[in-house]
């Protein structure tokens, strides 16, 4: 590709919203596969243990817990989802871990928009495709803890202010 035309594509990406969005659509779907392959392979280090744990024992007759859960103890959203998962798919590696996975293949499209808002197009998609290659969020997101969704609410917080 010559230095014109390479120029030209670079414009043409910045001016016609499909076409990043269609980017953006590879580089989450190139970050959904690498989150989800050999997801459930290997069994459970000792703190997803305790995810386990705490989403099996809390949710175990979910419509009632949702009721008395006592204001003195909060739940976050990852033991929620986690126990929702455990009631629909029961508890496996899989399943435990595919609640992180879905919050980090997320974050990806999620994170783009205030970073193409504050840096610019390709900012945001340079974010977006470090973002879905990087080896810790690739790893937290692949374990039955609660990093990705910390990841995520926590960088929309410091964008928004």
């Amino acid at each position: 590709m010559t230095g014109e035309r390479f120029s030209a594509f670079l414009k043409r990406v910045e001016n016609e919203r499909w076409l990043q969005y269609a980017i953006l659509l590879g580089i989450t779907l190139i970050g959904a596969a690498i989150r989800f392959y050999r997801l459930g392979e290997w069994s459970f280090w000792i703190d997803e243990i305790f995810t386990v744990n705490r989403a099996s024992a809390s949710y175990s007759d979910l419509p009632t817990t949702f009721r008395t859960v006592s204001s003195a103890f909060w739940t976050p959203i990852s033991i929620i989802s986690t126990g929702l998962t455990f009631k629909l798919l029961g508890v496996s590696e899989w399943s435990a871990r595919l609640t992180p996975a879905i919050i980090g293949v997320l974050s990806i499209p999620i994170l783009y928009i205030p970073m193409r808002r504050l840096f610019g197009v390709w900012a945001g998609l340079t974010f977006a495709l470090l973002l879905a290659l990087a080896p810790w969020h690739i790893f937290w997101s692949q374990n039955a803890r609660f990093y990705t969704s910390l990841a995520l609410f926590y960088t929309l917080a410091a964008v928004s202010f």
